[in-house]
């Protein structure tokens, strides 16, 4: 670059260049004898012709701050975006973990909804567990009577497979049962009274579904492969509406109560037996139920719970006596002559049953060969 019609010079070229200068000269006048002489020479500078160029560690400072700006900027993002989350949670928690109702609140509705949903899966897996306060096998305990049922649903067709066990209570297990609105098949071989025509090479044994039954319970209500008359127990409007967690599943949960006499009215194969007095009456007994429901409208859990009553009947004159337990107790004992209570029913606490659906998707179930079923037709 020119200025004033001169060119632009390096200063430190100019002085290298004169120092070289008079060293050669100094050289050539002493006849090439290098004696210790030294000359300094200063130049005065000149003035700068354009802007001086940036200096690099001003530049790496200044891409330094534009990161950190661009850090602090997405933190800030991130920082109000957990806020904003943590706020929601707070604000959902003191609600009481209220959230917004998936389905109606109201019987028809809720039924109608949630059977919908819960059918369009096809099926699912399910676990069926009782517990009755001190009645173990029968015999008066300080522990609970535990069975639980286990097997699988085709809500389409109605058809449910299952087994029930009861630890350290054989009479109350069953074998491999198949169960529909109409008839109940169950894989007992040749493990029963002579009275009944099953071999090994007919296992089945074949029942209707709707026998007289006596006394009944909650849990038969679950133990049924039509999820309507589950559904339909509580015929008024149901409260909650608040969050749970099932089994990591996030549902909202329903209450309300039913009685034992709707029930029994709901149940399309319950048929009281005939010539027997129950006691309390069935439309005394409430009976608190709890709806579970996920995300997509299914029914995940549903658990209630019932007065669990025990009665005490004399042997007459082999002495001794027999004990009866359930929601409701008889009057008088199933021994053959009958025996009447000479005492009141107790209420030894409250059963709770608890029905758990998994694993949702179709499900496969066949009813068993009628070449190897045998019918009980007692």
């Amino acid at each position: 670059m020119e200025q004033d019609g001169l060119p632009s010079v390096d200063s430190r070229k100019i002085e290298l260049g004169i120092a070289q200068f008079l060293f050669i000269t100094l050289d050539r006048a002493h006849k090439n004898n290098h004696s210790s002489f030294m000359v300094t020479t200063e130049a005065p500078p000149l003035a700068p012709t354009s802007k001086p160029a940036p200096d690099a560690d001003a530049l790496f400072e200044e891409a330094r701050r534009h990161r950190r700006y661009k850090r602090l900027k997405r933190s800030a993002v991130v920082f109000m975006a957990l806020v904003t989350v943590v706020l929601i949670g707070l604000t959902v928690v003191g609600s009481g973990g209220k959230a917004a109702s998936p389905v109606p609140m109201t019987g028809p509705g809720f039924t109608r909804t949630v059977l919908n949903a819960t059918k369009a899966a096809g099926g699912a897996a399910f676990t069926l567990v009782v517990r009755s306060p001190g009645l173990g096998c029968g015999l008066p305990n300080r522990r609970d009577q535990v069975s639980a049922s286990q097997g699988s649903v085709n809500f389409v067709n109605q058809i449910m497979e299952y087994s029930t066990t009861s630890p350290g209570c054989p009479a109350v297990s069953d074998p491999l049962t198949i169960q529909t609105p109409t008839a109940t098949y169950k894989d007992v071989g040749s493990n029963v009274s002579p009275f009944v025509p099953t071999s090994s090479s007919r296992p089945w044994l074949l029942t209707p579904s709707s026998v007289p039954a006596g006394r009944f319970s909650v849990s038969s209500t679950m133990l049924t492969p039509d999820l309507a008359v589950l559904l339909s127990a509580v015929p008024g409007s149901l409260s909650g509406g608040h969050l749970a967690l099932v089994d990591g599943v996030t549902t909202t949960e329903y209450q309300g109560t039913t009685t034992l006499a709707l029930l029994q009215r709901a149940d399309p194969v319950f048929v009281s037996a005939e010539g027997e007095s129950l006691v309390p009456g069935a439309s005394s007994i409430r009976i608190p139920v709890q709806f579970w429901i996920n995300g997509k409208g299914r029914l995940v859990r549903v658990s209630a719970s019932e007065p669990y009553y025990t009665q005490v009947y004399p042997l007459g004159g082999k002495g001794g006596e027999s004990l009866a337990g359930g929601a409701q107790v008889s009057t008088t004992s199933k021994a053959v002559p009958s025996v009447a209570a000479t005492t009141p029913p107790r209420q030894l606490g409250v059963a709770q049953a608890t029905l758990t659906f998994t694993n949702f998707g179709p499900k496969a179930i066949s009813l068993p060969s009628p070449l190897s079923t045998a019918t009980d037709n007692r």
